[in-house]
């Protein structure tokens, strides 16, 4: 039941940005008077197809949900039997400028949306920060009694500064490493250590306990190779050493290290082996931004999106980073994850960046984007030569079978990664 309901509020997330965005199309071509025929929220066959009474547009609810359009009169090569529309109300009868907005209106309202979406979660939802390098400490803990305090600023050897990179690219997960006790061991034929490192990776408001992110590996060197496992399948180990440093300023303001020893053991819990208990997690701090603050707070998050989407496009343009482009599977993990994770707040913010980033992908100058018809405009009005109708219908038609065919290699692809 829960799997349906994330479903549908999917669907329903995602059909929100696309109503927003051809509104857009439609509120501008109604302001300068030009006649549209369809409103449709998604492509393929209609099963809803209805009209105001003595209304001029159809509005229209089809079977692919994720996508839409306007359609107006002048993009179609002719208009519906018994309809007499005036020259003067077609999308090219309209002065250039005024097509330009037309064209442009879908792209400001997923930036408009974007604003209002980030600006919610800034706003009104409790802001969190997980802080990795401040600790919170249980009463009577094995932390408490190493002499580790509650707040106090920890911490850890960055895995890039012992390892070089080939050793870096046999690790599989993100660590940061402790600082280890009493760890050589040699052995016949080549040397041995334990590690003891902690996971940098999906730690959420809901998941703070550190002994969730602590790994140990045994290391093995031999024949100039390097091997880990984890040291959870070794039967002879039964704890691990090693020292967690806080960072203090001495009476000359500069920063010391003071080591606390930690010993954990391993123990058996549901038919698995894991550690005892630390007695560790992360801070969380949790505040509410006033209306100066949450306005600057939503300008940030637009600016940071925008030059992170940029970015992204910009690597995709120079064969870069095509392994991590996803879809509406994809988005669907994502943001089912966050909201289970995160909360409301985050979600919410998450669909403000999935807002930006329709409205720089509809940027672009790629035939049957609005940015191809932006660009038409543009050559239009500069050259004062009308561009055939029928090359931009040819060009339109194929940029967006390829639009289609990329939309459905990345679909197999995600349903692909789910297995």
């Amino acid at each position: 039941m829960t799997t349906i309901l994330n479903i549908l509020l999917f669907i329903l997330s995602f059909s929100i940005l696309i109503v927003v965005h051809e509104l857009g199309h439609l509120t501008a071509a109604k302001i300068f008077k030009v006649y549209c025929f369809d409103f449709s929220i998604g492509f393929g066959p209609a099963f809803v197809h209805v009209k105001r009474k003595k209304g001029e547009t159809y509005f229209s609810l089809r079977a692919i949900p994720f996508g839409g359009y306007v359609s107006m009169y002048g993009e179609e090569s002719e208009t519906p039997e018994g309809i007499d529309v005036p020259i003067e109300r077609s999308v090219e009868g309209v002065k250039k400028w005024k097509k330009a907005i037309i064209m442009g209106a879908g792209i400001f309202m997923n930036a408009l949306l974007a604003i209002i979406l980030f600006y919610t979660s800034a706003q009104f939802f409790p802001n969190q920060t997980i802080y990795i390098n401040v600790i919170e400490v249980s009463e009577n803990s094995i932390a408490g009694r190493a002499g580790l305090q509650s707040h106090d600023i920890i911490s850890y050897v960055d895995l890039s500064e012992i390892m070089d990179e080939d050793q870096l690219k046999l690790e599989t997960e993100s660590l940061y490493y402790f600082d280890v006790e009493g760890t050589a061991v040699f052995a016949s034929g080549g040397t041995q250590t334990i590690r003891v490192g902690m996971t940098t990776n999906n730690i959420t408001p809901t998941s703070l306990d550190l002994n969730s992110f602590i790994k140990a590996y045994q290391v093995t060197y031999e024949d100039n190779k390097i091997t880990y496992s984890n040291v959870l399948n070794y039967p002879d180990i039964a704890s691990i050493n090693f020292n967690i440093n806080t960072i203090e300023k001495d009476t000359n303001d500069e920063i010391i290290l003071i080591a606390h020893s930690v010993t954990l053991n391993v123990i058996e819990k549901e038919k698995t082996k894991t550690f005892e208990p630390l007695g560790i997690s992360f801070y969380l701090d949790s505040h509410s931004n006033s209306f100066p603050e949450a306005v600057k707070q939503t300008f940030v998050d637009f600016g940071e999106s925008s030059i992170l989407i940029f970015q992204s496009v910009g690597n995709l343009l120079a064969g870069k980073g095509w392994a991590d482009v996803g879809g509406p599977v994809a988005i669907y993990g994502v943001t089912t994850s966050v909201l289970q994770n995160y909360g409301v707040g985050t979600f919410i913010y998450m669909w403000g960046v999935i807002s930006v980033n329709l409205a720089i992908i509809n940027l672009l100058p790629f035939p049957g984007l609005d940015g191809w018809h932006l660009l038409v405009v543009i050559i239009e009005g500069i050259t004062r030569k009308k561009i055939p109708n029928k090359v931009k219908n040819i060009v339109s038609f194929i940029g967006i079978v390829l639009l289609f065919a990329l939309m459905i290699i990345i679909l197999l692809k995600d349903i692909i990664g789910l297995f």
